[in-house]
Parts: structure tokens; C-alpha cells; sequence
């Protein structure tokens, strides 16, 4: 084996090496990085009304995408862009995680309304006269035809 074989040996080992480590610290400052982004879009208030003195101890584990798995069931969301309670960006979260675990979910986000518009028409409107967004109302006919969807093929397994 010549010199140049050897140089060439170490070179080729030496990027291969950088190209590992490269992809291990991408990897790991991917996970900080996706964990300070959830972060931003955690409604804190509520996980501390929920989890009280145990929040640091359990916020992870009452994180519903971290929870997805065999036992959950397909699913059907919807929310708004503009709700200033809840971030958007916490059903994607969940929608993602269904994905990558093969569960069926039926995702809407509507581009106007608030926080908490149940049906979204005057059946549930709030004392202030809030609550009525016309944009939104779409929901439950489309929740009834995922439902009917979801029954079919439940009949079709059985």
C-alpha cells in the first residue's frame, strides 16, 4: 500500500467521520430546537392550572403529542388561525404526531374566530354577543360526514 493510498484512506474516513458527527449534532440541536418551538406555543396558564406544583415533573408526559400511539383514536380537529388562547401550532403538533404513527385525522384550520366557538353560531353565543363566526360553522357538517366515513369502515372491518 502506497502513501497516497493511506492519505487517500484517512481522507475518505476523515469526512465520513465529519459527515457522522455533522449528522448527530444536526439531529440533536433539531430536537432542542423543535422543543423551544413547542415551547412557544405552549398556552402555559392552562398547563399550570392543570398541573399545579408538578408542571416541570410532568409537563412532557401531558404533552398530547407525546402521548399519540396504538391506543389513540383517529381523531377530527378543527381551530382557528387568530386564537390567542390556544396557538394553532399545538394541533399541528398533534396532527404531525398522528401522522407519523398511521392514525387517521382530519385537520381544519379556519383563518378567523377566537378561542372556545363550540358550534360557532347563535346557539352557544356568549353573554357579550361573541362566539358567532360564520367562517367556522362549517365544522359540523363536516365532522358528520368524517363520522359516517368513519363508521363505514368500521362496518366494512367487522
Amino acid at each position: 500500500m502506497t502513501l497516497f493510498m493511506i492519505i487517500k484512506i484517512a481522507y475518505y474516513i476523515f469526512f465520513a467521520g465529519l459527515f457522522v458527527l455533522a449528522g448527530i449534532v444536526y439531529s440533536k440541536l433539531k430536537k432542542v430546537s423543535e422543543k423551544i418551538s413547542k415551547e412557544e406555543y405552549t398556552h402555559l396558564e392552562s398547563i399550570h392550572n392543570l398541573l399545579g406544583d408538578t408542571y416541570e415533573e410532568k409537563k412532557e408526559e401531558m404533552a398530547l403529542e407525546t402521548q399519540v400511539g396504538e391506543q389513540v383514536p383517529p381523531a377530527f380537529l378543527w381551530h382557528t388561525f387568530e386564537d390567542k388562547t390556544v396557538p394553532f401550532q399545538n394541533s399541528l403538533f398533534f396532527v404531525e404526531a398522528m401522522g407519523k404513527a398511521k392514525i387517521p385525522v382530519e385537520y381544519h384550520l379556519y383563518p378567523e374566530g377566537a378561542h372556545g366557538l363550540s358550534l360557532a353560531d347563535e346557539t352557544l353565543v356568549r353573554a357579550d354577543g361573541s362566539g358567532i363566526q360564520k367562517e367556522c360553522q362549517s365544522w359540523m357538517p363536516l365532522l358528520k360526514t368524517w363520522l359516517h366515513r368513519m363508521c363505514e369502515k368500521n362496518e366494512k372491518m367487522a
